[in-house]
């Protein structure tokens, strides 16, 4: 049962930023101070993931969810 209305979820939601985050920002940064070649919402990957790796095959998911950080980092080997 959802406690606020469909009106206030509605605003909520298009506050949510998807892209250009804090934390996003300080991870492609650090990845450029290293040299590391990257995408940034690659939408012709499945799930446009936050950023991409094409020479290593690696797609990094960032959520921040308030209280907690998570990073998904998938890999394929495919080809390889």
């Amino acid at each position: 049962m959802d406690k606020i209305t469909k009106e206030q979820r509605s605003l909520t939601m298009k506050a949510v930023k998807s892209s250009k985050t804090s934390l996003e920002n300080k991870v492609t940064s650090a990845l450029f101070q290293k040299g590391v070649r990257f995408r940034k919402n690659e939408r012709s990957l499945k799930g446009t993931p936050d950023i991409s790796i094409k020479k290593y095959r690696i797609v990094i998911f960032i959520l921040d969810t308030g209280n907690h950080i998570l990073l998904f980092i998938k890999s394929s080997n495919k080809g390889h």
